[in-house]
């Protein structure tokens, strides 16, 4: 090498921020003179709400890593220094069921109209009670539904559901 330097490679160290953020919401009033008082409107619901990325995140490692809500509650207080109760995690499953029913709806007449599935059946058992999980798929979706019984009958319960 004559007398300067040469790039030979490039390095690259990836990390995470875990940081927690809160922001405070002001809500003013004013008062006329007739000792009426108008208060802003405001889409923060009272006392302590929380944002859509730890109800993300708690939500992926629930739904998909299938980690129970007493360990998801466990985890987002000492990792995100934001206890919750197991309460407020299944409350977020259940906002999250309803906001997915429209989807739910279309992928089902999606597989409805292909000329070939695959339909498979498992054993369950949710609360000492015997079910089955049928899984019904194409190459692009995947449709879980559960039933007391194994039949015929539980695929057309499934479907006209």
């Amino acid at each position: 090498m004559s007398g300067g330097y040469e790039h030979i490679e490039t390095r690259q160290i990836h990390d995470v921020l875990i940081q927690k953020i809160i922001s405070n919401h002001l809500i003013f009033a004013a008062k006329c003179n007739c000792s009426c008082v108008e208060k802003a409107n405001s889409s923060i619901a009272c006392g302590v709400s929380y944002g859509v990325g730890l109800k993300s995140i708690l939500s992926y490692l629930g739904n998909y890593m299938l980690i129970p809500n007493e360990r998801l509650s466990e985890l987002s207080g000492s990792l995100f220094k934001s206890p919750l109760s197991e309460g407020t995690l299944q409350n977020w499953q259940v906002e999250i069921s309803n906001k997915l029913t429209a989807y739910h709806e279309d992928m089902e007449d999606v597989l409805l109209k292909q000329a070939l599935l695959h339909i498979g059946e498992s054993g369950l058992k949710v609360n000492k009670l015997n079910l089955w999980l049928y899984v019904i798929s194409n190459e692009h979706l995947t449709y879980y539904a559960s039933h007391r019984r194994r039949s015929k009958e539980a695929l057309s319960d499934i479907y006209s559901s």
